[in-house]
């Protein structure tokens, strides 16, 4: 009997977060490590740095945050949570005045002090062109900063101090609300096989690396990007691995629906 699509994404993501545990974990530290190590190259890639033009509603995370020991507020209400947004102007044009944007953007809530990234919203330049007509793929696909895994790292870099200390503390991930489709097929499989058809609000249900549950989560895109970030920032942040894996639901005022939220737990 041919299997669901639903069950052959489940199943290669499986094979995926197996492959990328094998990769965080091997004594073979020679993979390929990125290239952007510098928070001046967001600006010099065309990623223009917005003011705080929008809040970032973190009473959805709260009680995670709190039960992790960890600040709950914003720097503008005394906190030490801080929003970094940038949007995606062409390579070089932000040197020329060209308005001309591809319309991807980065948005990454970072608390430096206790190692917190936490993902906002964020559409990469290769998914944004495919909903404007006026831009191809292969033209913006030339430059290489454009995935999340090293864009989020130079901003949560940008919200130390200078020069950070090395390693980086990076103790928490968390991918707020996902809209991911691929995701969200896995995860919708995961809760399933759980008995439930809703993401629960936290603590939710964790899983640890060695289950299969957690290999898929990590095998998913938004679950793949911390670990690449983990294995090509090595230099910066040093030897990490992910122990656990939260799937909840992270609620927002006005939501329409219960979109999941990840929590990676980073040792």
């Amino acid at each position: 009997m041919t299997k669901l699509p639903i069950f052959q994404d489940y199943e290669a993501a499986v094979v995926k977060g197996t492959r990328l545990l094998q990769i965080l974990v091997a004594r073979d530290k020679t993979q390929v490590q990125s290239a952007f190590e510098e928070v001046q190259e967001l600006a010099q890639r065309g990623y223009l740095l917005k003011p705080q033009d929008k809040f970032f509603e973190i009473d959805c995370i709260a009680d995670a945050l709190c039960d992790l020991g960890v600040s709950d507020k914003m720097v503008y209400d005394g906190g030490e949570n801080m929003r970094t947004h940038h949007v995606h102007d062409c390579d070089g044009a932000a040197t020329r005045g060209d308005d001309t944007t591809t319309h991807g953007y980065f948005s990454q809530v970072s608390n430096p002090l206790s190692g917190v990234l936490i993902a906002d919203s964020n559409l990469t330049r290769t998914h944004a062109a495919k909903f404007d007509d006026a831009w191809e793929e292969e033209a913006i696909g030339l430059s290489p900063l454009r995935h999340w895994s090293d864009v989020a790292f130079l901003q949560y870099l940008s919200s130390f101090p200078e020069p950070p200390v090395r390693p980086i503390p990076l103790n928490y991930v968390f991918r707020v609300q996902i809209q991911n489709a691929e995701t969200s097929l896995v995860l919708n499989n995961i809760i399933s096989k759980h008995g439930t058809f809703t993401f629960e609000f936290w603590p939710g249900i964790t899983f640890g690396m060695d289950t299969e549950e957690g290999k898929a989560i990590l095998g998913t895109p938004n679950g793949a990007g911390v670990a690449w970030m983990l294995v090509q920032h090595r230099k910066a942040l040093g030897e990490k691995r992910i122990e656990k894996v939260t799937l909840f639901h992270a609620a927002k005022t006005d939501d329409l629906f219960r979109w999941p939220t990840l929590l990676f737990w980073i040792v």
